[in-house]
């Protein structure tokens, strides 16, 4: 079915566990909407964001929580990088929680399309991005809120943008996969916190 309202750069996130796709903001909405694969495949509506979120890190944590993080926010003359995050329960459905990075950490996220990782239930790790970062950031939650974040230099061998989809995939036991914006195959190894892309296996 159509979706509810007209998008452009907007974010998606597949939930394995609900088999529900979550469709969020993008430029100039703030709208997010959501369909069950399982059910009658029809969108229905969530609460708005706070802001209007384009090109932003979307992630699943405990299948319980989704975040938006970061992402551009056009404004009339240029637009702005946010520094802020929202996430909702999705057992709820009920609101977005907004929280300022700003006021959490002197670590800047104004960054779009990062990769994420589920470290565990309450911890992400965060790679690339706009600008073709290498770093990342290891993020932890309790009950939902950011508890803290810790800067993580030169993970992956080369600077990498997650536009299509920025959960990796869990592949094999601490191994993940995902592919980066020209379509290069990418691995993580947890055990031992490495990135190889699939070309240089």
């Amino acid at each position: 079915a159509n979706m509810l309202s007209k998008r452009e750069r907007h974010n998606i996130l597949f939930l394995q566990d609900k088999s529900q796709v979550i469709v969020c903001s993008g430029f100039y909405v703030k709208s997010c909407e959501y369909t069950d694969l399982s059910g009658d495949r029809k969108w229905k509506k969530l609460p708005d964001l706070e802001e209007p979120r384009g090109n932003a890190t979307m992630f699943y944590l405990n299948n319980r929580y989704v975040y938006i993080l970061g992402g551009f926010k056009v404004n009339e003359s240029t637009g702005e990088y946010l520094n802020s995050l929202e996430y909702m329960d999705f057992t709820k459905k009920d609101q977005w929680i907004s929280m300022n990075i700003d006021a959490l950490t002197p670590l800047s996220l104004r960054i779009s399309a990062m990769g994420s990782i589920n470290l565990s239930e309450d911890k992400v790790l965060l790679v690339g991005g706009s600008s073709y970062l290498r770093s990342g950031f290891e993020v932890a939650f309790e009950n939902g809120a950011v508890k803290s974040f810790e800067k993580k230099e030169n993970l992956l061998p080369r600077g990498s943008i997650f536009f299509s989809n920025p959960m990796f995939m869990k592949i094999g036991e601490g191994v993940y996969f995902n592919f980066e914006l020209q379509a290069k195959g990418i691995l993580y190894f947890m055990e031992k916190n490495e990135f190889c892309f699939l070309a240089n296996l």
